[in-house]
Protein backbone atom coordinates (compact mmCIF):
# COMPACT_ATOMS: atom_id res chain seq x y z
CA UNK A 1 0.00 0.00 0.00
CA UNK A 2 1.04 3.65 -0.19
CA UNK A 3 0.89 6.59 2.16
CA UNK A 4 0.97 9.59 -0.16
CA UNK A 5 4.33 9.49 -1.93
CA UNK A 6 5.69 6.76 0.33
CA UNK A 7 5.67 3.23 -1.07
CA UNK A 8 4.64 0.55 1.44
CA UNK A 9 5.32 -3.13 1.67
CA UNK A 10 2.98 -4.25 4.44
CA UNK A 11 3.04 -7.23 6.68
CA UNK A 12 0.56 -9.94 6.02
CA UNK A 13 -1.61 -11.60 8.55
CA UNK A 14 -2.25 -15.25 8.01
CA UNK A 15 -5.38 -17.21 7.64
CA UNK A 16 -6.13 -19.08 10.84
CA UNK A 17 -8.04 -22.14 9.68
CA UNK A 18 -9.89 -22.66 12.95
CA UNK A 19 -12.50 -25.35 12.58
CA UNK A 20 -13.25 -27.59 9.65
CA UNK A 21 -14.10 -24.94 7.12
CA UNK A 22 -12.78 -23.30 3.99
CA UNK A 23 -13.67 -19.94 2.54
CA UNK A 24 -14.62 -19.19 -1.03
CA UNK A 25 -13.83 -21.32 -4.04
CA UNK A 26 -10.56 -22.13 -5.69
CA UNK A 27 -9.41 -21.90 -9.25
CA UNK A 28 -6.86 -24.22 -10.80
CA UNK A 29 -4.07 -24.44 -8.24
CA UNK A 30 -5.67 -22.40 -5.50
CA UNK A 31 -5.54 -24.27 -2.23
CA UNK A 32 -8.16 -24.21 0.48
CA UNK A 33 -6.98 -26.25 3.43
CA UNK A 34 -9.14 -27.01 6.43
CA UNK A 35 -7.70 -27.48 9.89
CA UNK A 36 -8.93 -28.77 13.19
CA UNK A 37 -7.74 -25.52 14.77
CA UNK A 38 -5.62 -27.45 17.24
CA UNK A 39 -2.67 -28.10 14.98
CA UNK A 40 -0.66 -31.28 14.99
CA UNK A 41 2.71 -32.94 14.96
CA UNK A 42 4.20 -33.18 11.49
CA UNK A 43 5.97 -36.49 10.91
CA UNK A 44 7.95 -37.49 7.85
CA UNK A 45 7.13 -40.74 6.11
CA UNK A 46 8.21 -42.23 2.80
CA UNK A 47 5.50 -40.53 0.78
CA UNK A 48 3.06 -37.63 0.92
CA UNK A 49 -0.27 -38.28 2.61
CA UNK A 50 -3.14 -36.02 1.63
CA UNK A 51 -6.22 -37.98 2.68
CA UNK A 52 -8.90 -36.61 4.95
CA UNK A 53 -10.14 -38.44 8.01
CA UNK A 54 -13.54 -38.87 9.55
CA UNK A 55 -12.96 -35.79 11.68
CA UNK A 56 -14.97 -33.65 9.28
CA UNK A 57 -11.98 -31.61 8.16
CA UNK A 58 -12.63 -30.33 4.64
CA UNK A 59 -10.49 -29.11 1.77
CA UNK A 60 -10.98 -27.02 -1.31
CA UNK A 61 -10.39 -30.10 -3.43
CA UNK A 62 -8.04 -33.03 -3.75
CA UNK A 63 -6.31 -32.37 -7.04
CA UNK A 64 -3.14 -30.42 -7.68
CA UNK A 65 -2.51 -28.10 -10.59
CA UNK A 66 0.27 -28.45 -13.10
CA UNK A 67 2.09 -25.70 -11.26
CA UNK A 68 2.42 -27.80 -8.16
CA UNK A 69 -0.07 -25.85 -6.03
CA UNK A 70 -2.17 -28.42 -4.25
CA UNK A 71 -4.92 -29.10 -1.75
CA UNK A 72 -4.48 -31.21 1.36
CA UNK A 73 -6.38 -32.05 4.50
CA UNK A 74 -5.42 -32.94 8.04
CA UNK A 75 -6.36 -36.03 9.98
CA UNK A 76 -8.31 -36.04 13.23
CA UNK A 77 -5.04 -35.77 15.14
CA UNK A 78 -3.76 -32.93 12.98
CA UNK A 79 -0.81 -34.99 11.74
CA UNK A 80 0.46 -34.61 8.21
CA UNK A 81 3.03 -36.70 6.41
CA UNK A 82 6.00 -35.40 4.46
CA UNK A 83 9.17 -37.17 3.44
CA UNK A 84 11.87 -39.12 5.24
CA UNK A 85 14.59 -37.71 3.02
CA UNK A 86 13.08 -34.63 1.43
CA UNK A 87 13.96 -36.00 -2.01
CA UNK A 88 12.31 -39.43 -2.38
CA UNK A 89 8.65 -40.28 -2.95
CA UNK A 90 7.39 -36.70 -2.74
CA UNK A 91 6.22 -33.91 -5.02
CA UNK A 92 8.78 -31.12 -4.65
CA UNK A 93 8.42 -28.85 -7.66
CA UNK A 94 9.84 -25.84 -5.82
CA UNK A 95 13.00 -27.88 -5.06
CA UNK A 96 13.39 -26.98 -1.39
CA UNK A 97 13.42 -30.59 -0.18
CA UNK A 98 9.86 -30.50 1.19
CA UNK A 99 6.68 -31.99 -0.21
CA UNK A 100 4.67 -29.14 -1.73
CA UNK A 101 1.27 -30.26 -0.41
CA UNK A 102 2.80 -30.86 3.03
CA UNK A 103 4.12 -27.29 3.01
CA UNK A 104 0.62 -25.98 2.40
CA UNK A 105 -0.80 -28.01 5.27
CA UNK A 106 1.94 -26.77 7.61
CA UNK A 107 1.16 -23.16 6.65
CA UNK A 108 -2.50 -23.80 7.43
CA UNK A 109 -2.08 -25.64 10.71
CA UNK A 110 0.52 -23.28 12.22
CA UNK A 111 -1.13 -20.08 11.04
CA UNK A 112 -1.34 -17.57 13.92
CA UNK A 113 -4.61 -15.96 15.03
CA UNK A 114 -5.12 -13.12 12.57
CA UNK A 115 -7.14 -10.39 14.27
CA UNK A 116 -8.92 -7.89 12.03
CA UNK A 117 -10.61 -4.89 13.56
CA UNK A 118 -14.25 -5.61 14.41
CA UNK A 119 -15.09 -2.44 12.44
CA UNK A 120 -12.92 -3.34 9.41
CA UNK A 121 -14.47 -1.99 6.18
CA UNK A 122 -12.47 -3.77 3.46
CA UNK A 123 -11.12 -7.04 4.85
CA UNK A 124 -12.63 -9.07 2.03
CA UNK A 125 -12.01 -10.33 -0.54
CA UNK A 126 -8.52 -11.43 0.38
CA UNK A 127 -6.20 -14.43 0.36
CA UNK A 128 -2.73 -15.59 1.35
CA UNK A 129 0.31 -16.24 -0.80
CA UNK A 130 2.65 -18.34 1.36
CA UNK A 131 6.23 -19.52 1.19
CA UNK A 132 7.39 -22.45 3.38
CA UNK A 133 11.06 -23.44 3.49
CA UNK A 134 13.67 -25.09 5.74
CA UNK A 135 14.89 -22.61 8.34
CA UNK A 136 18.27 -21.20 7.21
CA UNK A 137 19.74 -21.91 10.68
CA UNK A 138 18.74 -25.59 10.58
CA UNK A 139 21.17 -27.74 8.53
CA UNK A 140 19.37 -31.02 9.26
CA UNK A 141 17.44 -32.80 6.49
CA UNK A 142 14.60 -33.25 6.77
CA UNK A 143 14.55 -30.04 8.81
CA UNK A 144 13.09 -29.77 12.27
CA UNK A 145 12.58 -26.02 11.94
CA UNK A 146 10.79 -24.12 9.19
CA UNK A 147 10.35 -20.48 8.31
CA UNK A 148 6.95 -19.54 6.90
CA UNK A 149 6.12 -16.26 5.14
CA UNK A 150 2.47 -15.22 4.88
CA UNK A 151 1.59 -12.44 2.42
CA UNK A 152 -2.00 -11.29 2.87
CA UNK A 153 -3.41 -9.79 -0.31
CA UNK A 154 -6.50 -7.57 -0.17
CA UNK A 155 -8.50 -6.13 -3.04
CA UNK A 156 -8.32 -2.61 -1.61
CA UNK A 157 -6.84 -0.41 1.10
CA UNK A 158 -9.79 1.75 2.10
CA UNK A 159 -8.05 3.78 4.79
CA UNK A 160 -6.40 7.19 4.57
CA UNK A 161 -4.66 7.60 1.18
CA UNK A 162 -6.22 4.32 0.09
CA UNK A 163 -5.59 2.52 -3.20
CA UNK A 164 -6.44 -0.65 -5.14
CA UNK A 165 -4.55 -3.76 -4.00
CA UNK A 166 -2.85 -4.23 -0.66
CA UNK A 167 -0.08 -6.60 0.46
CA UNK A 168 0.63 -7.28 4.13
CA UNK A 169 3.08 -9.90 5.37
CA UNK A 170 4.52 -11.55 8.46
CA UNK A 171 6.73 -14.53 9.23
CA UNK A 172 7.03 -17.28 11.84
CA UNK A 173 9.50 -19.94 12.95
CA UNK A 174 7.98 -23.39 13.44
CA UNK A 175 9.29 -26.40 15.39
CA UNK A 176 7.66 -29.24 13.47
CA UNK A 177 8.21 -31.74 16.29
CA UNK A 178 5.51 -29.95 18.29
CA UNK A 179 1.85 -29.46 17.44
CA UNK A 180 0.38 -26.04 16.84
CA UNK A 181 0.16 -23.70 18.55
CA UNK A 182 3.07 -24.88 20.76
CA UNK A 183 5.35 -25.27 17.75
CA UNK A 184 5.03 -21.59 16.77
CA UNK A 185 8.15 -20.00 18.27
CA UNK A 186 8.22 -16.38 17.18
CA UNK A 187 6.32 -13.92 14.98
CA UNK A 188 7.90 -11.05 13.03
CA UNK A 189 5.78 -8.32 11.45
CA UNK A 190 6.70 -5.14 9.61
CA UNK A 191 3.96 -2.64 8.92
CA UNK A 192 4.25 -0.08 6.13
CA UNK A 193 7.66 -1.32 4.97
CA UNK A 194 10.09 1.24 3.51
CA UNK A 195 7.97 4.26 4.42
CA UNK A 196 7.96 6.91 7.10
CA UNK A 197 5.26 4.82 8.79
CA UNK A 198 7.27 1.60 9.00
CA UNK A 199 7.14 -0.21 12.33
CA UNK A 200 8.82 -3.54 13.14
CA UNK A 201 7.36 -5.74 15.86
CA UNK A 202 8.23 -9.14 17.28
CA UNK A 203 6.71 -11.48 19.80
CA UNK A 204 7.61 -14.87 21.21
CA UNK A 205 5.42 -17.51 22.77
CA UNK A 206 6.11 -17.68 26.49
CA UNK A 207 7.48 -21.23 26.34
CA UNK A 208 10.16 -20.10 23.85
CA UNK A 209 11.34 -16.94 25.62
CA UNK A 210 15.00 -18.01 25.82
CA UNK A 211 17.92 -16.54 23.89
CA UNK A 212 17.98 -15.23 21.19
CA UNK A 213 14.31 -14.37 21.71
CA UNK A 214 14.42 -13.37 25.38
CA UNK A 215 14.11 -9.68 24.56
CA UNK A 216 10.88 -10.03 22.61
CA UNK A 217 7.44 -9.26 23.98
CA UNK A 218 5.26 -12.24 24.83
CA UNK A 219 2.64 -12.91 22.15
CA UNK A 220 -0.99 -12.32 22.99
CA UNK A 221 -3.27 -15.33 22.62
CA UNK A 222 -6.50 -15.54 20.63
CA UNK A 223 -9.68 -17.42 21.39
CA UNK A 224 -8.35 -20.57 19.70
CA UNK A 225 -5.17 -20.58 21.79
CA UNK A 226 -2.92 -19.38 18.96
CA UNK A 227 -0.59 -16.35 19.14
CA UNK A 228 -2.07 -13.19 17.65
CA UNK A 229 -1.13 -11.05 14.66
CA UNK A 230 -3.02 -7.74 14.87
CA UNK A 231 -4.24 -6.02 11.68
CA UNK A 232 -4.95 -2.29 11.67
CA UNK A 233 -8.38 -1.11 10.59
CA UNK A 234 -8.71 -0.51 6.81
CA UNK A 235 -4.93 0.08 6.30
CA UNK A 236 -4.10 -3.56 7.18
CA UNK A 237 -0.72 -2.94 8.81
CA UNK A 238 0.37 -6.05 10.73
CA UNK A 239 1.66 -6.01 14.30
CA UNK A 240 2.95 -8.70 16.64
CA UNK A 241 1.85 -6.54 19.60
CA UNK A 242 -0.77 -3.83 20.09
CA UNK A 243 1.87 -1.38 21.29
CA UNK A 244 3.21 -0.81 17.79
CA UNK A 245 -0.25 -0.15 16.43
CA UNK A 246 -0.68 2.87 18.68
CA UNK A 247 1.80 4.98 16.73
CA UNK A 248 0.65 7.62 14.23
CA UNK A 249 -0.11 5.95 10.92
CA UNK A 250 -2.56 3.34 12.18
CA UNK A 251 -4.11 5.45 14.93
CA UNK A 252 -4.32 2.68 17.53
CA UNK A 253 -6.86 0.77 15.46
CA UNK A 254 -5.74 -2.78 16.38
CA UNK A 255 -7.93 -4.93 18.60
CA UNK A 256 -8.41 -8.55 19.56
CA UNK A 257 -11.25 -9.90 17.46
CA UNK A 258 -13.11 -12.86 18.99
CA UNK A 259 -12.85 -14.69 15.64
CA UNK A 260 -9.70 -15.14 13.51
CA UNK A 261 -9.59 -14.17 9.84
CA UNK A 262 -9.40 -17.27 7.59
CA UNK A 263 -8.97 -16.60 3.85
CA UNK A 264 -7.71 -19.05 1.23
CA UNK A 265 -4.04 -20.06 1.12
CA UNK A 266 -1.90 -20.65 -1.97
CA UNK A 267 1.63 -22.06 -1.69
CA UNK A 268 3.56 -20.08 -4.32
CA UNK A 269 6.84 -22.02 -4.03
CA UNK A 270 10.39 -20.69 -4.02
CA UNK A 271 12.27 -17.97 -5.92
CA UNK A 272 13.61 -19.55 -9.11
CA UNK A 273 11.29 -22.54 -8.69
CA UNK A 274 7.75 -21.11 -8.46
CA UNK A 275 4.63 -23.19 -8.03
CA UNK A 276 2.38 -20.29 -9.06
CA UNK A 277 2.85 -17.54 -11.65
CA UNK A 278 -0.75 -16.37 -11.95
CA UNK A 279 -2.93 -15.79 -8.89
CA UNK A 280 -6.08 -15.74 -11.02
CA UNK A 281 -5.79 -19.02 -12.93
CA UNK A 282 -3.76 -20.73 -10.19
CA UNK A 283 -5.00 -18.89 -7.14
CA UNK A 284 -7.82 -16.94 -5.50
CA UNK A 285 -7.88 -13.56 -7.29
CA UNK A 286 -10.93 -14.18 -9.46
CA UNK A 287 -14.65 -13.48 -9.66
CA UNK A 288 -15.55 -16.79 -8.02
CA UNK A 289 -13.89 -15.53 -4.82
CA UNK A 290 -15.46 -12.06 -4.96
CA UNK A 291 -12.62 -10.13 -6.63
CA UNK A 292 -14.13 -7.47 -8.88
CA UNK A 293 -11.09 -5.29 -9.65
CA UNK A 294 -9.81 -6.91 -12.83
CA UNK A 295 -6.65 -4.76 -12.80
CA UNK A 296 -5.40 -7.12 -10.09
CA UNK A 297 -6.08 -10.25 -12.15
CA UNK A 298 -3.27 -12.49 -13.48
CA UNK A 299 -0.80 -11.19 -10.89
CA UNK A 300 2.53 -13.05 -10.76
CA UNK A 301 3.67 -13.28 -7.11
CA UNK A 302 7.26 -13.80 -8.26
CA UNK A 303 7.25 -10.94 -10.76
CA UNK A 304 8.62 -7.44 -10.26
CA UNK A 305 5.35 -5.56 -10.61
CA UNK A 306 3.56 -3.95 -7.68
CA UNK A 307 0.25 -5.33 -6.48
CA UNK A 308 -2.05 -2.52 -7.58
CA UNK A 309 -1.02 0.61 -5.70
CA UNK A 310 0.76 -1.41 -2.99
CA UNK A 311 4.09 -3.22 -2.71
CA UNK A 312 5.68 -6.15 -4.53
CA UNK A 313 4.83 -9.64 -3.31
CA UNK A 314 8.12 -11.18 -4.44
CA UNK A 315 9.95 -8.64 -2.26
CA UNK A 316 7.73 -9.52 0.70
CA UNK A 317 8.46 -13.22 0.37
CA UNK A 318 12.24 -12.71 0.29
CA UNK A 319 12.69 -9.73 2.65
CA UNK A 320 15.63 -10.47 4.97
CA UNK A 321 14.19 -8.07 7.55
CA UNK A 322 11.47 -10.66 8.23
CA UNK A 323 13.86 -13.54 8.91
CA UNK A 324 12.81 -15.15 12.18
CA UNK A 325 15.26 -16.85 14.60
CA UNK A 326 15.18 -20.28 16.19
CA UNK A 327 14.38 -19.53 19.85
CA UNK A 328 16.60 -22.00 21.69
Amino acid sequence: MRWGAFSLVMVCAGCAFDGASTHGSTSAGATAVGSSGTGGHFSYTSSSSNSSSSSGTTTGGSSSSSSGASSTSSSSSGSTSGSSTGTTGIVDEDQDGLDDAWETQVASDYLPFVSLSTSEDCGTPSGFAVRVFPHPQDPSRPPRYLEIRYDHLYQVDCGTAGHPGDDENFAITVDTTLPAPEGIMVIAAISHRNTACEHDSWCVQQSWSSSPCSGYATCDVGSNGFPVVYVSKDKHGDYATTNGCTFGCDFGSCELNPTPDRPLIVNVGEPGHPLVNDLTTQGFINAANGWTDTTLYDYDPWGSQTFGGAGTVSADLTDAALDTPICQ
